[in-house]
């Protein structure tokens, strides 16, 4: 016997079925896909989920970036013939889709504002520095040092910020958060961020952490929301924006900015990415810095949690990750 458990309960409560029945409802045909309707084995993963980036295929742009990272660069690579790691980066981020922060996310933690919740619990304060930890270790690696002196060249023109505008992504952080948060993720609603403001907030242990505490405004009611932003190191004076203008631009190297999020992607870049480098030691040199050997754990973690969404994102777009899931899934 097999127990049935459906979502809609309400409308289908459990039951036991004998299994060989369950086993020919599956085999019945499917009449959109036409094939049969099967089951999905489910199970935890040994590892733990991503902390800092995920990839995200909710914009509709995330196939042709997808594309571009899995075969044009490649290709760009080869055809190039680049001599050092700075002519690397700008074959690479110079035809970079514009759009590449819809398809590769910063994780951020977000909670409704209370008003008498002026602390950090321990367990979000822990996350916090596991983050901040695995922000230290990106910007400690060799190759963001090569992103960092890139983004500083004159002759760079990325179409792709080297800087990120701070009062944007606290507007949207803060609208994503009160959407996610009053379950409206997905809909077409209008969410507005009258304010925002980055400053500390001390924790169960007297420490301090970074918080965006904003306002949102939707469906003719205000939410407040604090998200709670990882940093690489202490600020002494925190922004705040409000309806539009910051009071300080000189806080973009705390939190996850956009050199942080070009290093890891070319760490989570397949390892076959770099084959096409007609020069030998350049390419040797390549395959130094964006060896998971040289990362400290937390950091090869995400680096390869993103490789493996990376991998299957692209599976699926080329239509084989039927084949590819036959196989265990490590990432490499």
């Amino acid at each position: 016997m097999a127990l049935i458990l459906d979502v809609a309960r309400f409308k289908y409560p459990p039951h036991w079925v004998p299994l060989p029945l369950l086993w020919e409802a599956m085999s019945t045909i499917d009449e959109t896909t036409q094939q049969h309707r099967g089951f999905m084995l489910i199970s935890k993963r040994c590892e733990g989920p991503s902390l800092l980036y995920t990839l995200s295929c909710k914009h509709e742009s995330w196939e042709s970036i997808s594309t571009y990272l899995m075969e044009q660069v490649p290709q760009l690579l080869k055809e190039e013939g680049s001599d050092s790691v700075n002519q690397v980066l700008s074959t690479i981020f110079e035809s970079l889709p514009a759009n590449l922060t819809d398809f590769m996310k910063w994780i951020a933690e977000v909670r409704r504002l209370e008003s008498a919740e002026k602390t950090v619990d321990k367990e979000e304060a822990e996350l916090l520095a596991i983050k901040g930890e695995i922000l230290q270790q990106i910007r400690a690696t060799e190759m963001y040092k090569f992103v960092d002196k890139w983004a500083l060249s004159a002759t760079s023109c990325c179409t792709f910020s080297a800087e990120a505008n701070f009062s944007e992504i606290v507007k949207n952080c803060c609208c994503q958060g009160a959407a996610t948060l009053c379950g409206m993720v997905g809909e077409a609603k209008e969410h507005f961020c009258k304010r925002a403001c980055m400053r500390s907030m001390s924790t169960c242990d007297t420490a301090s952490m970074e918080v965006v505490s904003g306002t949102v405004f939707a469906n003719g009611s205000e939410q407040g929301i604090d998200v709670l932003v990882p940093t690489a190191a202490q600020i002494k004076h925190l922004p705040c924006y409000n309806n539009g203008e910051s009071s300080s631009a000189n806080f973009l190297q705390w939190y996850p900015a956009s050199k942080d999020l070009l290093t890891i992607l070319l760490l989570a870049l397949p390892p076959q990415t770099w084959h096409g480098i007609q020069k030998k030691e350049l390419q040797e040199e390549i395959y130094r810095l964006v060896s998971l050997d040289n990362l400290f754990t937390g950091l090869r973690e995400e680096v390869l949690h993103l490789r493996l969404q990376l991998r299957l994102l692209y599976k699926f777009q080329i239509g084989k990750l039927e084949e590819d899931l036959q196989e265990p899934l490590v990432a490499i």
